[in-house]
């Protein structure tokens, strides 16, 4: 995923509300640990963390952790 993704995705999901958010990152996830066992989700994590405030950043990390 480069930089151009995240983008896309950004504006694609900027307009959800914080629950429809984590909802869609949950899937995701869920998607990225049946595909490689999680090891691209946590790079993609660390690219999107900037463009999350500190609660969105923490509610990710629980919805990543009900997923591993």
């Amino acid at each position: 995923m480069n930089q151009n993704d995240i983008k896309q995705i950004i504006e694609n999901y900027g307009k959800l509300s914080n629950d429809e958010l984590m909802t869609e990152f949950a899937k995701f996830f869920a998607q990225q640990q049946a595909k490689d066992g999680g090891a691209s989700m946590r790079k993609t994590i660390e690219r999107i963390k900037p463009f999350l405030n500190p609660e969105q950043r923490k509610r990710m990390e629980e919805v990543l952790a009900s997923v591993e």
